[in-house]
């Protein structure tokens, strides 16, 4: 399956240009006997941009938010990983260089005071605006 964008022809053969005429469609990967591609239209005829706009910016939340989990377990799993393995006769922990390289990690991930009353005022505001999505039809 894909989300595409695509124009819509009328009886007569017609498109609307320009960006206005965009549609965006759920594809299937197949197609109809004369080798059309199936779709179902998910925006109103041409508003397909405004509508991908919105898919895409729920994609970059996701990402965003995936990326900063998936980086905060690869911390907690090399500090884990620090107390099992030994190298040299000593633990991973143990050595102040490989202290310093998870210090170094860690503190990448850290928020200034600034990103954290930024994320306070836009905390509840994700959270009405995403409630507003949903409810819309």
């Amino acid at each position: 399956m894909t989300l595409t964008l695509a124009r819509v022809v009328d009886p007569d053969g017609a498109t609307t240009p320009g960006s206005r005429g965009l549609s965006l469609w759920y594809a299937e990967v197949c197609r109809d006997q004369q080798g059309l591609l199936q779709g179902i239209e998910l925006s109103e005829e041409g508003r397909g941009i405004a509508s991908i706009a919105n898919m895409l910016t729920v994609t970059r939340i996701h990402n965003s938010v995936a990326a900063a989990a998936a980086m905060r377990r690869v911390v907690q799993l090399a500090r884990d990983y620090a107390t099992r393995r030994s190298a040299f006769g000593r633990l991973l922990k143990d050595h102040p260089l490989h202290v310093q390289t998870l210090a170094r990690m860690e503190e990448t991930g850290l928020a200034s005071p600034l990103d954290t009353h930024i994320l306070r005022l836009l905390t509840p505001v994700l959270k009405l605006y995403t409630a507003k999505q949903v409810k819309e039809p």
